[in-house]
């Protein structure tokens, strides 16, 4: 009896004192950025993209293309959508790796996505994307235009 009692005591004060968890809300979505280019008939070799590129230098070609993707803040998942010459081609798109995370310290900060996309059934031209922030501001934002050669 006296140790049931005594572990009861232990249990109230340690859930009083046990070290809380903090969170900061989600960063927001301030950058969309495609940041690499390749495609199978490229042998998957990526073109990494700079900042102020517009363009790839190498044409994507063979049957499927992928786009790195970065995102500088948290998207909403839902909201992402990815467009070929002002076409919706989100529902050709598929998800073609695993995310990677962007940290500052112990916080996420961003995500590289990766996308693949059937070249049959886009043409040379311009890709972008677009997608809405996780906790607002809750207002579509978009990577631009980004020109990418594409030979089937």
């Amino acid at each position: 009896m006296l140790f049931a009692a005594a572990a009861a005591v232990l249990m109230l004060v340690s859930g009083l004192w046990a070290p809380s968890a903090s969170a900061a809300p989600a960063p927001a979505l301030t950058q969309i950025r495609i940041i690499g280019v390749t495609s199978d008939g490229q042998n998957y070799q990526w073109e990494n993209i700079g900042p102020n590129q517009i363009s790839a230098s190498k044409p994507m070609k063979g049957t499927t293309g992928y786009l790195a993707v970065y995102f500088q803040g948290y998207p909403n998942n839902n909201t992402i959508q990815a467009f070929n010459n002002g076409t919706n081609i989100t529902n050709l798109t598929s998800k073609a790796l695993e995310d990677e995370y962007t940290k500052n310290g112990n916080i996420i900060t961003g995500y590289i996505k990766y996308y693949s996309v059937p070249l049959s059934y886009v043409s040379s031209g311009t890709f972008s994307f677009s997608a809405t922030g996780l906790n607002g501001p809750y207002t579509p934002l978009s990577s631009g235009f980004f020109s990418i050669q594409v030979q089937n």
